[in-house]
């Protein structure tokens, strides 16, 4: 298994790095289309691979590669660089909206996630429930992170750490939504350069 140059990171399996960017508004939308309550379907349409739900989060609905993230993708990296003291090659990103009672299953990620950022871009929820945390299993020991405001994200390994979250919090039949977006790359000088730019997609 590839390593990086931060002993936090390495031990635990992750690094919480509270408003690592001001997001555009355009971006961090506050909330979903009014004239479509609870969906995010104006925002999907005309983009390729759009799916509703998937084997980890079972009605959510998600993007991959969404045009809009792409300038955010690449002004992460270097700060992600500076955390984790490894230069990375880009493999891929997508963006997931949950709704009320959806977890996330418990997994870890293909090789091309081997470093990973999770961020927060926008929820209707209030700021307790929006501090719904993502949770990480690693050597036996439970950690938890919460990223309640758009901006805060979670680096991680991936491809090597087990990590989930419980049912989102809200009212079922409501508005309620939370908005992540998933940055992933693969360490320079590291087992699985020949992943980056995520060939196989």
């Amino acid at each position: 298994m590839s390593r990086t140059n931060n002993l936090e990171f390495e031990n635990k399996g992750y690094l919480f790095v509270p408003e690592m960017i001001k997001l555009d508004t355009e971006i961090a939308r506050p909330e979903p289309d009014d004239n479509i309550p609870g969906e995010f379907k104006p925002w999907f349409e005309g983009l390729n691979r759009i799916g509703v739900g998937d084997r980890q989060v079972e009605g959510s609905i998600e993007r991959y590669r969404s045009p809009e993230f792409k300038d955010i993708y690449y002004r992460v990296k270097p700060i992600v660089e500076k955390h984790i003291g490894k230069k990375l090659l880009p493999t891929y990103f997508f963006d997931r909206v949950y709704y009320p009672g959806q977890p996330l299953t418990k997994h870890v990620d293909r090789c091309e996630c081997e470093i990973s950022l999770s961020m927060h871009i926008s929820t209707n929820l209030s700021i307790e429930d929006a501090a719904w945390p993502l949770k990480f299993l690693k050597d036996g020991e439970n950690y938890s992170v919460s990223m309640p405001n758009p901006g805060d994200a979670v680096i991680y390994k991936g491809d090597s750490v087990l990590h989930w979250r419980d049912p989102m919090p809200g009212t079922e039949d409501s508005d309620d939504y939370f908005h992540q977006i998933f940055f992933h790359w693969v360490l320079a000088d590291g087992y699985y350069v020949e992943h980056a730019y995520d060939p196989f997609r």
